[in-house]
């Protein structure tokens, strides 16, 4: 019998396929439900009890008035069975089905809910700055750091328009702007040091030629988990990819221009600093114009001095193109070493505003082919003229200090001297007489030059 049981048992699991229960209260649940399958009639008398169920919370919700003159059902004979409810609860039931028929009003919404949150005072500074069509988009965050979770090319461009410098972090843009930004005032603010002069020709410079390349060398360097996301760097293919794109204000409302004559191009650049010898690249940066400032968003180096020469040899290319200004973002020690100086947030918006409408023709040569550093320097080194004035005044003065000094004689001297030439052209008894021989010289003198001293003291 218990083998027939178990057989019986494996053939009803294999025929419904049940669940696979392993936890102890599951495996209860799978014995309840073999047991109704082996016991004959288990199954009608579970499906009478829940059907008896069913009709008693039926019955609970009709009217009381209607079910009076109706027939009885099965449910209504077993809540006859029941016992009787008191007056209180039936008129608390009454009340109760009284408010479920009433149509529901829209809660108020509490003073706490409509207040808006409060900004600190950093946050209050940092809105001022963004302009009316992005404050529905632009949110201040803390510090210097707004937040958005718009990427799209256009919207990117209108902020490196207003000042900001977009950053990014997982899934949300984070438009950055300092509150003491590094700049350098060109072309004769830029510095570049005889060692870096000197270095230089074992590079050349290119751009606009590896994008790809670039970005993921930045992302080596600072780390995959930096601020280049993915989304970000697609905005910045995009803007890099159609050339330039034209930023303007723009309605909040209906997102169209507010003016028609009314535009700031900006444009992405990629810079690229190539190793002579070998070919590789060595170096480079990503960075982006508005009018005719340029702004340098994150870079790399492989090779030693290779960022330096970098620096140097774009500074004097931004200098040729007609770009009074290089945004270095935040201050670093060796930015101050290429000339950087500070600026107020206040004083660097208002100088974004006054050129990305005025000066945003211009333009950097990205098909030209790869140009040697050293000659781009020298070639555009402003300081050029003044540092040959200086040494062709070093050179004349060392000129002039070999050359012996002449004294200008007194009045007095030069009278006693024509008096002394007087007298002795005068005088009867004067000869010239050669000068004395050695005859003339004293004995003592003599013997005192001639005389020497052997070793063993005997004199020779």
């Amino acid at each position: 019998m218990k083998e027939f049981a178990t057989t019986q048992t494996q053939q009803l699991v294999r025929e419904s396929k049940p669940p696979n229960f392993r936890s102890p209260s599951k495996r209860k649940s799978l014995l309840r439900w073999l047991r109704r399958k082996m016991t004959p009639g288990c199954e009608q008398q579970q499906q009478h009890k829940e059907e008896q169920e069913k009709a008693y919370h039926r019955h609970r919700t009709m009217d009381s008035s209607s079910s009076s003159g109706s027939e009885k059902s099965a449910g209504d004979e077993m809540s006859s069975q029941q016992p009787p409810q008191s007056n209180g609860s039936r008129q608390k039931h009454h009340t109760q089905k009284q408010q479920q028929q009433q149509p529901q009003q829209p809660r108020r919404r509490s003073k706490h809910n409509t207040r808006k949150p409060s900004l600190s005072p950093a946050q209050q500074a940092l809105l001022n700055y963004v302009p009316d069509y992005l404050k529905p988009f632009v949110h201040p965050y803390h510090g210097e750091f707004c937040y958005t979770p718009i990427f799209q090319p256009r919207f990117i461009a209108q902020l490196m328009a207003e000042g900001f410098l977009p950053v990014a972090t997982k899934g949300m843009l984070l438009p950055k702007l300092h509150l003491q930004r590094s700049v350098i005032d060109l072309p004769h603010g830029l510095h570049v040091g005889k060692s870096v002069r000197k270095k230089s020709k074992r590079f050349s410079i290119t751009l606009n030629q590896q994008f790809d390349q670039v970005i993921e060398a930045c992302q080596q360097q600072h780390g995959r988990h930096c601020w280049l996301y993915p989304p970000l760097v697609a905005a910045f293919r995009d803007i890099w990819e159609a050339g330039h794109v034209d930023a303007a204000p723009l309605d909040p409302t209906t997102g169209l221009p507010l003016a028609e004559n009314v535009k700031w191009t900006v444009r992405f650049y990629t810079v690229e600093v190539w190793n002579v010898e070998t070919g590789a690249l060595a170096g480079g940066e990503i960075g982006y114009t508005v009018g005719s400032i340029y702004t340098s968003l994150t870079g790399f180096t492989k090779e030693d001095s290779a960022g330096s020469v970098q620096l140097a040899a774009l500074g004097r290319l931004l200098s040729e193109k007609g770009f009074h200004m290089w945004d270095l973002g935040m201050d670093m020690e060796y930015k101050k070493g290429i000339g950087s100086e500070l600026m107020p947030r206040e004083t660097f918006v208002s100088e974004v505003h006054r050129v990305r409408q005025t000066r945003g023709h211009l333009v950097l040569p990205v098909s030209e082919p790869p140009q040697n550093c050293k000659d781009v320097i020298d070639r555009n080194n402003p300081q050029a003229p003044l540092a040959a004035a200086a040494a062709g005044r070093v050179a004349a003065t060392n000129v002039q200090k070999q050359e012996p000094e002449k004294k200008e004689a007194t009045p007095k001297q030069a009278e006693s001297v024509t008096n002394d030439t007087a007298r002795d052209s005068n005088s009867p008894n004067k000869e010239h007489s050669p000068p004395p021989s050695e005859s003339d010289v004293p004995i003592k003198k003599i013997r005192k030059s001639n005389s020497r001293r052997s070793h063993n003291g005997i004199e020779t």
